[in-house]
């Protein structure tokens, strides 16, 4: 991948993250968000799609975690996004997937999601009109 498919990369994940308030923010501190090209075959074992923009893996904020020292308010695990599955890959909608997984992480279903404006309708249009924009 590109530098800058990197460099993008973190500079969401930062905006995102420090755009938390204090208690969202201290939910997350144990999910690691990390950038794939593509879904491999760890990612299939978790039960992710070839054509999955992203997903979160783990326990989310408000959810029993199997009996860990952790708190059940806070999340435990993984956000995984595949940039060369997001097309156009740039700003608005890596925010936007992104955004998505946190959403998840933070107690979320897809049902949640749609109502926040975040479920795959949105992104879809969202992907739609990038794509538009760069023709």
């Amino acid at each position: 991948m590109s530098p800058l498919v990197y460099l993008l990369f973190w500079s969401v994940r930062r905006q995102l993250l420090e755009g938390l308030d204090a208690e969202d923010l201290e939910r997350m501190r144990h999910v690691r968000i990390e950038l794939a090209l593509r879904p491999e075959l760890e990612d299939v074992l978790r039960g992710c799609g070839g054509g999955e923009f992203g997903y979160f893996w783990g326990t989310r904020a408000g959810e029993s975690d199997g009996g860990t020292e952790l708190p059940e308010t806070e999340a435990v695990g993984l956000i995984r996004i595949f940039a060369g599955n997001i097309r156009p890959f740039c700003r608005a909608t890596l925010e936007l997937v992104l955004r998505h997984e946190i959403h998840h992480a933070l107690g979320a279903d897809e049902e949640d999601c749609d109502l926040a404006g975040l479920g795959s309708y949105h992104i879809g249009r969202a992907l739609e009109a990038a794509a538009g924009a760069s023709s």
